[in-house]
């Protein structure tokens, strides 16, 4: 017979005995969670796949799979604040960590020339404020032959890609939160790592990776399918903002990888099929500013003040206060878009009372 609650999951009271007994851990291969695994690793061409809690435990749980004392860990400087924390963490208990400009090659070459790295860590496209796009082939072409593995982090271009896994020469694992753009609850959190077989195996036998293994009714309720709908979408209105933002006398500078003042514009345009991510980052002119704005759009119904994004409403994340830690300049700002087109207009309106 079906069993009702947690142990809904499997069909019987033998199979669940042998997961539970047998096998130390009842979550971990459900069959709700086996099959959005399944999912994730065809949509990214990867052999196999693992979910987890959320998105920095998807981090962790690859870095403690792969790091070791005896290899260091080299880092993009260029990071989600949680991840530099981890990476930071790693650094104080006395691993070898090192941090690089990802946008210059000759700068990661010359690291990893320096010393014997387990991994090179970055975002395909960076979440600071600059949102500096990584040339994914050529960063390949200096990781070849070094025995470094490239660990990308695709929360901001969640796109499958298949130029991801399908490069023959370094071995890739690919981390992202799916608490974005697969879901609309903000309720819902989730992580996803893809790779090889045997990566992915010794990742979820590890004991970490017990303690991280994403619930299985949480895996029911992310779908791929809203990401591969609604990502394209946003990306479109992210840019219209932009480009509102730009023109506006109140913001001293945009940064968006599908403006044309980007430094990796061309880049994105030919990397990413011309799609920039739903996320930008300004800089208005006077910190004051950055609260007022945040202030103004709060009152619109299709506006909220969030660090998250992917929801179906617009996000305005201000650096302010205790956040000013945080951003490297005054005045900084991170927008998302959400799925309402009126929003932009409204971003306008609020513009013109700053």
């Amino acid at each position: 017979m079906k069993w009702q609650g947690i142990v809904g999951q499997y069909e019987s009271a033998e199979e669940f005995a042998a997961r539970f007994y047998a096998e130390g851990h009842y979550l971990i291969d459900s069959p709700r969670q086996l099959k959005l695994e399944k999912a994730i690793s065809e949509g990214t061409y990867a052999e196999a796949a693992a979910v987890t809690n959320c998105g920095m435990a998807a981090i962790g749980s690859v870095l403690e799979a792969l790091v070791t004392r005896r290899k260091g860990i080299l880092f993009s400087n260029s990071l989600f604040p949680g991840t530099q924390r981890l990476a930071e963490s790693y650094q104080q208990k006395g691993f070898y960590v090192r941090f690089t400009d990802p946008t210059r090659l000759d700068e990661v070459k010359e690291h990893l020339r320096s010393y014997p790295f387990s991994l090179y860590f970055f975002e395909i496209i960076g979440n600071s404020m600059e949102m500096p796009v990584v040339d994914w082939y050529e960063t390949m072409k200096v990781l070849a032959g070094t025995g470094a593995k490239a660990v990308v982090d695709t929360t901001f271009v969640p796109v499958f890609h298949p130029f991801l896994q399908k490069n023959g020469k370094v071995e890739v694992i690919e981390v992202a939160s799916m608490s974005k753009w697969e879901t609309v609850s903000d309720a819902v959190a989730g992580g996803r790592i893809s790779g090889s077989a045997e990566r992915i195996a010794q990742i979820k036998n590890s004991s970490h990776y017990r303690q991280v293994c994403m619930q299985p009714e949480i895996a029911e309720r992310i779908s791929l399918g809203r990401l591969e709908k609604v990502f394209p979408f946003l990306s479109v209105l992210a840019l219209d903002a932009a480009r509102v933002l730009e023109e506006s006398p109140g913001v001293a500078k945009v940064y968006y990888p599908r403006l044309a003042s980007h430094p990796q514009y061309s880049l994105t345009e030919k990397q990413f099929n011309s799609s920039g991510g739903g996320v930008l980052y300004l800089v208005l002119k006077g910190g004051e500013e950055a609260a007022k704005l945040a202030d103004l759009l709060s009152h619109c119904p299709f506006w909220s003040i969030a660090p998250s994004f992917g929801a179906e409403d617009w996000r305005i994340f201000p650096y302010i206060g205790e956040l000013q830690k945080y951003a490297s300049v005054p005045g900084l700002v991170r927008i998302a878009a959400g799925e309402t087109v009126g929003a932009v207009k409204a971003l306008e309106k609020a513009l013109e009372k700053l």
